[in-house]
């Protein structure tokens, strides 16, 4: 090994070290600001919740379906399914 080889060694280590400590300067306030929220109870959020958990689980149960060779059924039949595991009133469903 010569100096070219050591000095793109140190490059890349002071590459490594700067994108790290710029996601932990990005993530620690942008995870305190995330965690504060979901912990004042915003009523938005409150519904948001487990609307997106019901659409996340509908879409991988069709994904699941399909890959398993089922057949799939109409997605309303996934969201109804799924709207009683999450507590989701179909009925009054905000947007």
């Amino acid at each position: 090994m010569n100096a070219y080889d050591y000095w793109s060694i140190v490059q890349g280590a002071l590459a490594t070290i700067t994108l790290s400590v710029a996601s932990i300067a990005l993530g620690i306030p942008l995870g305190l600001g995330l965690a504060l929220i979901r912990w004042a109870r915003v009523p938005v959020l409150d519904r948001f919740e487990p609307q997106n958990a019901m659409g996340w689980a509908s879409f991988l149960d069709i994904l699941e379906d399909t890959v398993k060779g089922r057949e799939v059924l109409p997605r309303r039949v996934y969201l109804e399914r799924n709207a009683g595991l999450y507590g989701v009133d179909l009925a009054n469903l905000q947007r």
